[in-house]
């Protein structure tokens, strides 16, 4: 932002989501999972679902919003915000067994929006708002892959990824997480329907509550609220906010605000509309 700069931003306050927000670009920042990683590979979980809140600032970054991976081998699976899309990719002992992407566009920004990617042991589906979307694999080589064939799983994050086999993050979240939640085990009900993970958007805990393994609201704390009782730890710059298209506007659409600058906020009609003009 340079002096005198004039930003005017409109954006709406409806949905408001609690959650955490993630500046981008500070390596490391995540809230570690790790025994969630551990558990999903010590229960031979071979169905589940990941699932989670996101909003993202843009359509061209790479962010990732949950991540399970091994810090010795590169062996991973993860659910990324790529560009506008939604990126699924597990990758075993260094062999990519999926790789695929949802359509152009699928993820706004500035807009909170559902992602579940389902594994019911023979085809990966990802829903974006509760709709199943149509897949553009990359790599096919196991489109039946989940957890079960990472031997060595023992690293877990929201908002960074755990893809380099050496314990180190990348990757990491700009932008919103909201609440994160993960089912995992070895018969159908794991997997969740379309119908389910369509409940799961706004009462995960109602749905298929015995697999539901790892539950983190995120909404003031990373207490897991699910079986697995997994309790995250927060690493960095991750705090917790309450977020709407607005607030993400103000946030990442102003440059660096200071605090000397003149800002003036107001709303109405679900709608909020802010001025800010850069300090001399």
């Amino acid at each position: 932002m340079a002096t005198t700069d004039i930003y005017t931003v409109v954006g709406s306050i409806h949905p408001t989501i609690n959650g955490t927000r993630w500046l981008g670009g500070a390596v490391d920042d995540q809230i570690q999972v790790n025994a969630a990683a551990a558990a999903a590979i010590a229960g031979a979980h071979t169905k589940g679902c990941m699932a989670c809140w996101v909003m993202v600032p843009d359509r061209t970054g790479t962010y990732t919003a949950f991540s399970f991976g091994d810090a010795s081998v590169v062996e991973y699976m993860q659910v990324t915000i790529e560009a506008g899309t939604v990126q699924f990719v597990l990758v075993d002992n260094t062999t990519t067994l999926i790789d695929v992407n949802t359509p152009a566009n699928s993820i706004q920004p500035h807009r909170w929006h559902h992602v579940a990617v389902v594994q019911d042991g023979t085809l990966l589906k990802i829903y974006i708002d509760g709709i199943l979307q149509t897949l553009t694999w990359t790599t096919r080589t196991n489109p039946g892959a989940w957890a079960s064939l990472l031997s060595g799983l023992d690293s877990g994050s929201i908002g960074a990824a755990e893809m380099d086999g050496a314990g180190n993050l990348t990757q990491e979240f700009k932008g919103y997480i909201g609440p994160v939640a993960y089912w995992g085990g070895t018969v159908a009900a794991a997997a969740l329907s379309e119908e389910e993970v369509r409940r799961a958007m706004y009462a995960p805990e109602s749905v298929e509550a015995t697999y539901l393994q790892n539950y983190w609201k995120c909404d003031g704390d990373v207490n897991d609220d699910g079986t697995g009782a997994d309790n995250g730890t927060i690493v960095g710059d991750v705090i917790y906010v309450s977020a709407n298209e607005f607030a993400s506007r103000m946030t990442f659409g102003c440059g660096t605000m200071l605090v000397a600058d003149k800002v003036v906020i107001g709303s109405g009609d679900n709608i909020a509309y802010g001025l800010v003009i850069q300090a001399a």
